[in-house]
């Protein structure tokens, strides 16, 4: 079984950093050019924000950022020795969600919400969470359930009239990914023809003056840039999968991963801005609440299958092992 580890295979862990790099630096780049080009923002007028929406943004960004912080550095700490690929994943989803978040901080508290870098910062953060995330539920459900990289039958085998492994059939797990990847590319691309909305205002939070600007900037690298992204991360993976087959299954997962990283915070963003761009206040309560319950989601998931996956002495393969994952 392939893992994101030192001990593992150098090149797929290759891989991962180059699309990383690659993908920072030429995001950056099209932030830049794209900050120059709109540099033009529409002017800032006054709104006047009900007393529930003020204490409802106060209490998403003191209360619930800080819950869902400490939350995240919790599951770090209790990841820090795991070996095992989906959860060394996983721990990396992590720390990038918790650096990402950290610029949101800065953003606010330093910059009043108005930085374009950190915000790029922040959302970078957030595709490389998503990514990581996705990569370690792939390598998960493979190596604790599904088994597909194991030399033996996977969990599939019962519905597949013949097995690839055995007999020189096409395997029917692979030609669904044949069959999935071009649609998922198609529906990456929904956002590409999405308007663009330079809502500014600014209004008072509990007294204090807040500026409220999801700037065509940012829409752009949401709407334009990390769709084109996901069509060829898509593309590629296609590529791996229909040409060198089960070999490319490690490689196809990592560029799987990525892709489902840059489209999913894409229609994240859209959903929000599609809902609640002339009224941010809740376009942010909105945004900490369901960045809450994805941290609660996975800090659950770990809590009830401990015995498993949290187990201090869990052997070199373990994963490659364990036919089920048990809970107490």
């Amino acid at each position: 079984m392939v893992r994101l580890v030192a001990n593992d295979s150098r090149s797929h862990f290759g891989l991962t950093v180059l699309l990383i790099v690659l993908g920072a630096i030429l995001s950056i780049y099209w932030y830049i050019h794209v900050a120059v080009a709109l540099s033009q923002q529409s002017p800032l007028t006054y709104r006047e924000s009900p007393r529930t929406e003020q204490w409802a943004v106060v209490i998403s960004f003191f209360g619930i950022k800080t819950i869902y912080t400490i939350l995240t550095a919790i599951i770090i700490f209790a990841l820090r020795h795991r070996r095992e690929g989906d959860l060394v994943a996983l721990r990396w989803s992590m720390i990038s969600f918790f650096i990402g978040e950290a610029f949101c901080f800065v953003n606010v508290m330093a910059f009043h919400d108005n930085s374009v870098p950190m915000e790029h910062l922040h959302s970078l953060g957030m595709v490389l969470s998503i990514a990581f995330g996705i990569y370690a539920l792939l390598e998960g459900v493979d190596a604790r359930i599904i088994h597909y990289s194991d030399v033996g039958r996977c969990a599939f085998a019962s519905m597949c009239d013949r097995c690839a492994k055995h007999v020189d059939v096409l395997c029917g797990l692979r030609r669904s990914f044949i069959l999935m990847l071009p649609l998922l590319a198609l529906a990456a691309a929904m956002p590409l023809y999405s308007s663009f909305r330079d809502t500014a205002y600014t209004t008072h939070v509990l007294g204090a003056n807040h500026i409220y600007r999801h700037s065509i900037v940012h829409q752009v690298y949401e709407l334009r840039y990390l769709p084109a992204a996901a069509i060829a991360l898509f593309a590629a993976c296609l590529l791996m999968v229909s040409l060198v087959e089960r070999r490319s299954m490690p490689v196809s997962k990592i560029l799987l991963a990525a892709a489902s990283g840059a489209m999913t915070f894409s229609f994240f963003r859209l959903m929000l801005v599609a809902s609640y761009i002339d009224n941010q206040v809740w376009f942010a309560v909105w945004e900490e609440t369901l960045e809450l319950l994805t941290i609660l989601a996975i800090g659950g998931v770990l809590y009830l299958f401990r015995a498993r996956l949290l187990a201090p002495d869990t052997p070199k393969g373990a994963n490659d092992a364990a036919g089920s994952l048990s809970c107490t």
